[in-house]
Formats: structure tokens, sequence, C-alpha cells
């Protein structure tokens, strides 16, 4: 598959023309891993964990030579990416993920759940167990590959249900999270972050404390990030409601640099805490949310 059809299968503006979300992941996934050469499965790299058996076909480099030599028994050397990992998905629902700008194809909600399905996917696809939680100022729901009778298809289809409304409590997100991420894992975060910049420390030293990866991926509208209008406006805060007219020609240049500082503080703030950070903006293809899981 060509590069440019890759492109086409994971822009924003053909993913959401297809409305079931299973279908949409296995599609855009599917389509991504067309032609790559990494593999997906698990490896001997990263921390030692424990020994296992040599079994016939095991690659003899991973052998514990000194145990033979003691022992004389055959001892394979098993490494924490052989074991099934967890991956918990937090995806934001407050009302500030249901804005949709003027040039964008869908609500950063939307993208969201766009890109929680497609990780979630690949997740299961590596044969590892997965968890999507969205939640606003309480937890709204949890599907988990761990539940009896739950297909990436009905977790799928229980995140669709999901409306946005309310404020964004990350922290209580997470503590319920952890009752599926306990000890070591992959928690992602998908949000835009809208007035958390002075929690966000404490939540990623909080998750990264159990040695867990941690990736935040950063939901921005093109509209919030260049103030492109013209014309009078009145904004209004999607969560408090309140208003402020302004004359977006004379604040555009203000607003963006304000915007730099708030993206930068939340890349610094993961840098500091030895999180992986990506920018999703909503008009860009999932390639990149992707390529920070894999």
């Amino acid at each position: 598959m060509h590069s440019n059809d890759k492109e086409s299968i994971l822009s924003p503006e053909t993913l959401i023309r297809i409305k079931d979300l299973a279908l949409m992941s296995r599609l855009a996934v599917e389509g991504y891993l067309t032609g790559r050469h990494k593999s997906l499965s698990k490896g001997y790299g990263g921390e030692f964990l424990q020994y296992r058996s040599y079994t016939p076909g095991d690659d003899p480099k991973y052998l514990d030579w000194k145990l033979f030599a003691r022992q004389d028994t055959y001892q394979m050397k098993v490494f924490q990416e052989e074991t099934q990992m967890k991956t918990a998905i937090l995806l934001d629902a407050s009302a500030s993920m249901d804005y949709k700008g003027t040039q964008a194809p869908c609500t950063k909600f939307r993208y969201g759940q766009c890109i929680a399905a497609c990780l979630a996917y690949l997740a299961l696809k590596q044969g590892d167990q997965v968890a999507i939680i969205t939640y606003a100022d309480s937890v709204l729901s949890m599907a988990s590959s761990t539940q009896a009778n739950q297909s990436l298809s009905s977790m799928l289809a229980q995140l669709e249900q999901i409306k946005p409304n309310g404020t964004a409590d990350h922290e209580k997100a997470w503590n319920y999270a952890q009752n599926f991420l306990k000890g070591r894992g992959m928690a992602i975060l998908i949000s835009d972050f809208h007035e958390c910049e002075n929690s966000l420390p404490k939540l990623l030293r909080t998750i990264r404390f159990g040695q867990r990866d941690t990736i935040v991926i950063q939901t921005l509208d093109q509209d919030e990030i260049k103030l492109p209008f013209m014309n009078s406006l009145k904004f209004i805060d999607s969560e408090t409601n309140a208003e402020i007219p302004t004359e977006p020609t004379l604040i555009a240049e203000f607003f963006q640099e304000k915007v730099r500082d708030f993206i930068d503080a939340i890349k610094s703030e993961c840098l500091t805490n030895q999180t992986d950070y990506l920018l999703a903006n909503t008009s860009d293809n999932l390639a990149g949310a992707l390529n920070a899981f894999l």
C-alpha cells in the first residue's frame, strides 16, 4: 500500500464517515500496518523477570548458560515484554471535548473515540488486555477485555453511547483506572487538558510511580490553536457557560502565544515525568497516535 493510500485511510475525513467504531478501528489499523516490518509480537528486550524451561525453537541466545553450568538444566530468561501487558485508555468526555471547529471533520471527542478504538484494537492484536475508561467529573463508563463476554465490538459499542458533558476530573478517573491497571502496564490519557496545568504534574507522578509506561495525547482543534476568525465573536466556556465578547483580530497574536505556552507546559510536564507526549490536531490523520503506541 502506498503512503498516500495509508494517509487517506487514516484521515479523520475518511474515518468519521465510518459510524461503527469496531469496523473503523480494524480498517484504520490494518491499513496502517500494511507494509510495516516492525513486529507487534513481544521480544526479549527489557527488564529481566523470571526463568522458564527451554522448548524447541527458542532462541538459544537467551539460554542462561551460567545456570546450565551449575545445574545442568536449560532455562530461558523471560523479560517483562514477554508477559501479557495491560493497557488502560482514559478518554476525557467533558464538555470542552465536544468542540468542532470551522474546518474540522469531527469534534475532539469523536476524534478521541477514534484514537481510543484504534489503540484498543492494536493492544488486543498484540495479545494484551485493554480497558477503555471515559470520564468527566465522574467515571462514565469502563469496558475491558477482562470482563466476561466483552469483545472489542461490545467495548466500542459502549464507547459510542457516551456524550460529552461537564468538567474533567482526571485524578478521579485515574483512581478508578487503577482497579484495572494494578502493577506495571501502560496508561494512555486522551484529553484537551484544559484547566489542568496545575493538577497534571501530580497526576503524572502518581501514574509513573508504579513504573507504568504513560502516553499523553493532547487533542486540540485547529481553531483553538490559531484562532482564525475575523469577525466579532462571543466566546462561551463550554464547561462554565462564562461569556467573553472580543475581536479576534485584536487578540490573535496574544492568543496564539498563550496557546503555545499552554502546550509547552503540558509537554514540559510530560518530559519531566518521563511520559510520551503527542499533540493530536483533529485535522491530522491517526498515524501519529499509532506511532506513539508502537
